[in-house]
């Protein structure tokens, strides 16, 4: 490890709680994960697991209302609190009807991991499905925009995988792609703009290589529609990380993170690190309310890169174990140990 990554590891501890702090069910962590479909119900569980082997207390899962994915969900652990999205037609939405109690006095939201897409191809031929998808989607976008009125707490808000390819689906690929879609992908994406907009000192999206080209060419046109030349905080995945700020003048990088990981890159390993991230974030938040004080970017990019550390040596661990069986389950039995060789005794310091 680098000298440059401890000091920022270093920092990131300075805010994380202390033992004094934990004097309640909670203390370390409200974590809310809206995410899964029947297309891929394994996706829906790893970000919760993660957070749960960091230390988070309460793990939420609101999900797509099914009761196959509800059920092996919550066969994932049994510390799980399993709920279905509430059930609404996006054809008739009423943007007056408030979700702040989904997301009251939670402190993270993961949204993205599991979700598919609206051109999957399950859907060309279950349209029941389809319809399902439709609806729990725009719910699972109005629950994180109304978490943004929020004004006595900040609730970081990561986004991954699938949620990405919703920002970037209208401007991408446009009506022709998608006619039978296009009155959802508007609704969709005036949800998304407003996230954009009012979460940008509280987002950070996690795409893959292939994904942050995607997000990079859409950017621009979405930041017209904004009329705002702010900035995202972007965790771009790879052999290294890189944390960073995207624009419509491009990305500006800010810390690269090399630290060792594992050799394998198995699926669901993203998902995991969703949950880290969400659960670091969430921790400083808790500490800054009860510092009376606030984050700053700083403290969020630092804090995502001491995310990253935490998931590649747990990445490490698991390989060095299972070599190339290794899988995202493993990882994830490696987080706690992960977390206090890069972390330490942070509660007792």
């Amino acid at each position: 490890m680098t000298n440059d990554m401890n000091k920022i590891i270093n920092k990131t501890k300075q805010i994380l709680p202390r033992k004094s702090d934990i004097t309640f069910k909670g203390s370390l962590g409200r974590h809310l994960a809206l995410t899964g479909s029947t297309r891929f119900p394994g996706a829906a569980g790893f970000p919760s697991l993660a957070a749960l082997k960091m230390g988070v207390d309460l793990p939420y899962l609101l999900l797509s209302p099914d009761r196959d994915l509800l059920l092996l969900t919550r066969m994932k652990s049994s510390d799980f609190m399993v709920s279905p999205l509430p059930s609404m037609d996006y054809t008739n939405i009423n943007h007056k009807q408030n979700f702040k109690q989904h997301t009251y006095n939670k402190d993270c939201i993961v949204f993205g991991p599991g979700l598919s897409r609206i051109n999957d191809p399950m859907y060309v031929h279950d349209l029941n499905a389809k319809s399902l998808f439709k609806n729990s989607v725009v719910c699972q976008l109005k629950i994180i925009a109304d978490s943004l009125s929020n004004e006595s707490q900040k609730i970081p808000i990561v986004i991954d995988a699938d949620g990405i390819f919703l920002i970037t689906q209208k401007v991408l690929f446009g009506k022709s792609k998608f006619p039978h879609d296009w009155d959802w992908i508007l609704i969709v994406h005036d949800l998304i703009l407003k996230i954009l907009t009012k979460g940008k000192d509280r987002l950070i999206l996690t795409p893959n290589k292939r994904e942050f080209k995607h997000l990079n060419d859409a950017i621009p046109l979405i930041f017209d529609e904004i009329h705002e030349d702010h900035q995202l905080m972007v965790l771009v995945k790879g052999d290294s990380d890189k944390i960073g700020y995207l624009s419509k003048k491009g990305f500006s990088l800010i810390v690269e993170c090399d630290y060792e990981g594992g050799l394998k890159r198995c699926g669901g390993l993203g998902d995991c690190l969703t949950g880290v991230i969400s659960t670091v974030l969430a921790w400083i938040e808790i500490k800054q309310r009860l510092n009376s004080s606030r984050t700053s970017k700083d403290d969020y990019i630092n804090a995502v890169m001491t995310s990253c550390c935490i998931m590649r040596e747990a990445s490490k661990q698991a390989f060095n174990k299972h070599g190339i069986s290794c899988v995202a389950e493993n990882v994830i039995d490696e987080i706690p140990n992960a977390r206090d060789i890069v972390l330490g005794d942070f509660l007792s310091e």
